[in-house]
């Protein structure tokens, strides 16, 4: 692998490991963990992840579509415990 391609793993595991605290927080804080959360934000955030997915498939780049796939089930998880109790 080269270099680049290092890097870009290494900055999709920090960039999609920064939507674990909010998903821990939503799941396990009581009371009314999901008060603040912005379903607008996480629509346009999905949406943004789509585009990337399609076009990391579109040149081939693993790194850029499976980090999409873990934003948008981090973002699903959490916009899910939103309708739930929210």
């Amino acid at each position: 692998m080269k270099w680049t391609g290092f890097l870009g793993v290494i900055g999709s595991v920090i960039s999609t490991g920064s939507f674990l605290p909010q998903v821990l927080k939503v799941w396990f804080a009581k009371p009314e963990p999901a008060v603040a959360v912005s379903l607008p934000m996480y629509g346009i955030l999905g949406t943004g992840c789509v585009c990337w997915i399609i076009y990391g498939a579109s040149i081939k780049s693993k790194p850029v579509w499976i980090t999409n796939i873990f934003v948008i089930a981090f973002a699903i998880s959490v916009v899910i415990y939103k309708l739930i109790y929210g």
